[in-house]
C-alpha cells in the first residue's frame, strides 16, 4: 500500500516531507522507479516572469522528447489560468484547459454576449460600458465568494485588455483577438492546465506548480488548523501528479514576496535543484522502531507536543507528527539547520517550535 509505481525515487521523497503534517495515517511512499532529475524550485520576479520561465522549460521539455499533452500546469483557482493562457497562447504552445477556461467563465461570456450589439465603436469604451452592465464593480474588495471573486477579477482584465487593444477594427476584432489569444483545443490536445482538484487521479510526465505564493496556496481563505491541513493534501495531490519532472515556483512581488508555507516545508533551502533524499522508511519494512536514549527522547518530545496542542488549542499532529519527533529524537540536532533539515521541520515551525525543541533535545540525557 506504500509502493508508488507512477513517479522518481526524487518526486516521492518531496511528497513525504509533507506526510508528517498530512493529518491521519503516517503513511510514506517508496518510489520503485529509477532515479529521475532533481525537483526544480525556481523565484521569479513577477507572475509574468514565472509564466515566461514555464514556457522556456516547457520548450525544453518538448524539444528533449516530452509530449504537449504529458506536461501539466496546475493552479489552486481557475482565475490564475489566465496570464497562462495569454503566455501559451502568445508562445505559439497548444493548450487546453480542464473546466474553467477564461473565455467559457461566466464573467467573460456574459460580457463577450453585450459586445454582439455594442454601445459604442470605441473598444475600451464598449467593453467598459458591457463589463458595467454586467456587474463589474472596480472597487470591489475580497470576498468569500470564490466564483463571485472569479468573475470580478476577468472582468476586470477583459476592461485592461480592451484598453491595451491598438487595432483598428473595431469591437469584433477585439473579441477575435481574445479568441485567438486565449482559445483552448477542442480536441483535447496540448499542454494541460487544470487545478489541483481537477488533477486528482492523473498523472503526467512533468508537472508545474506556479504561484506558490502566502495567501494563494494555501488559499487565504483557509483560516483553520483543518482547512490548512485540507490545502497541504491538494498541495500533496499536486507533487504527486508528476511521473518524472516537477517545477515548483513563486513570485516575489506577490503577497508581499512570501513564500508559500508549504513551500517552506519541502524546500526550506531557497531555490535551485533538490537531490533525492533518502525515505525514512526502509524499502524492505516499516520504519525502524526507536530504542534507547532516542525512545527516551521521543517520549519527551511527544509530551511536550502534548502540552503545546492543549495551549494551541489545535490536534497535536499540527503541531509535528510523530515521524517528524521520531526523526529528531534519531537526529538529536544541535541547532537551527541540523533541526530544518528534519523532514516536515520548516522556517515557520521553527520559529513557532524549534527553540523549546533544541532545548529539549540538548537537556536529554544520551546521545
Amino acid at each position: 500500500l506504500v509502493r508508488n509505481y507512477r513517479s522518481t525515487p526524487e518526486v516521492i521523497s518531496l511528497a513525504n516531507r509533507l506526510t508528517p503534517n498530512l493529518g491521519g495515517t503516517d503513511k510514506q511512499l517508496l518510489a520503485t522507479h529509477q532515479p529521475g532529475p532533481g525537483v526544480v524550485v525556481q523565484r521569479l520576479e513577477s507572475v509574468y516572469g514565472e509564466v515566461a520561465w514555464m514556457v522556456g522549460k516547457i520548450r525544453e521539455l518538448v524539444a528533449t522528447g516530452t509530449p504537449h499533452e504529458e506536461i501539466a500546469v496546475l493552479y489552486r483557482l481557475n482565475s490564475m489560468s489566465e496570464e497562462l493562457e495569454e503566455g501559451l497562447s502568445s508562445a505559439h504552445l497548444s493548450y487546453q484547459v480542464k473546466g474553467g477556461s477564461f473565455l467559457r467563465r461566466a464573467g467573460a461570456r456574459d460580457l463577450l454576449a453585450r459586445l454582439r450589439r455594442p454601445r459604442s465603436d470605441e473598444v475600451s469604451a464598449a467593453v467598459e460600458v458591457a463589463a458595467r452592465e454586467v456587474g463589474w464593480n472596480p472597487r470591489a474588495g475580497a470576498t468569500r465568494d470564490s466564483e463571485e471573486a472569479t468573475r470580478q477579477q476577468d472582468l476586470t482584465r477583459l476592461v485592461r485588455l480592451a484598453s491595451d487593444h491598438r487595432g483598428g477594427g473595431g469591437v469584433r476584432e477585439f473579441v477575435e483577438d481574445l479568441r485567438r489569444r486565449f482559445s483552448s483545443d477542442e480536441a483535447g490536445s496540448g499542454i494541460q492546465l487544470l487545478t489541483y482538484h481537477r488533477a486528482k487521479g492523473l498523472e503526467f510526465d512533468a508537472v508545474f506548480l506556479p504561484r506558490l505564493n502566502a495567501g494563494e496556496m494555501p488559499d487565504r481563505r483557509a483560516r483553520t488548523a483543518a482547512a490548512i491541513v485540507e490545502e497541504r493534501r491538494l498541495f500533496y495531490v499536486g507533487i504527486t501528479r508528476a511521473r518524472r519532472h516537477l517545477f515548483l515556483s513563486w513570485g516575489p512581488k506577490n503577497s508581499r514576496g512570501r513564500r508559500s508555507m508549504f513551500l517552506d516545508e519541502v524546500a526550506p533551502g531557497g531555490a535551485g535543484m533538490i537531490a533525492l533524499r533518502a525515505s525514512s522508511r526502509s524499502p524492505n519494512g516499516p520504519r525502524q522502531q526507536l530504542s534507547g536514549a532516542a525512545l527516551d527522547l521521543a517520549t519527551e518530545l511527544r509530551a511536550w507536543r502534548t502540552e503545546r496542542a492543549r495551549t494551541d488549542v489545535m490536534p497535536p499532529y499540527v503541531i509535528l507528527h510523530d515521524s517528524a519527533l521520531e526523526a529528531i529524537a534519531r537526529a538529536r540536532p544541535a541547532s537551527r539547520d541540523e533541526l530544518l533539515e528534519v523532514p516536515g521541520m520548516g522556517p515557520v515551525k521553527f520559529e513557532r517550535y524549534g527553540h523549546d525543541i533544541l532545548a529539549i533535545v540538548a537537556a536529554a540525557p544520551g546521545g
